[in-house]
């Protein structure tokens, strides 16, 4: 009885050890594989589907940019936004930096 007992547990640890090999390596395959898929559906992308999606992300009057950082150093690049508020760490108003 002790002999059976000790060989179906065997049995059940090299099942094991096979499940979890199998499993580490479809997710090395997937890590090599997922930067190749991934890049391909980047490509992909044509520069009408990005206005679209910027236009519907980013469109709205509800949208909410938060920039944080040197002001003087992406001032020239935050030209072309109409309305710009500085805030402090608490969410009050403060004056832009000069």
């Amino acid at each position: 009885m002790k002999a059976m007992r000790s060989t179906r547990w065997a049995g059940k640890m090299r099942g094991w050890r096979r499940s979890r090999l199998t499993a580490l390596v479809g997710a090395a395959c997937l890590a090599v594989s997922l930067p190749l898929s991934l890049a391909a559906q980047i490509a992909a992308v044509t520069p009408e589907q990005v206005k679209s999606a910027a236009g519907i992300l980013l469109g709205s009057q509800d949208s909410v940019i938060a920039i944080v950082g040197d002001y003087t150093k992406v001032k020239d690049q935050l030209a072309g936004f109409k309305e710009i508020k500085f805030l402090d760490p608490d969410g009050k108003p403060i004056p832009a930096p000069q």
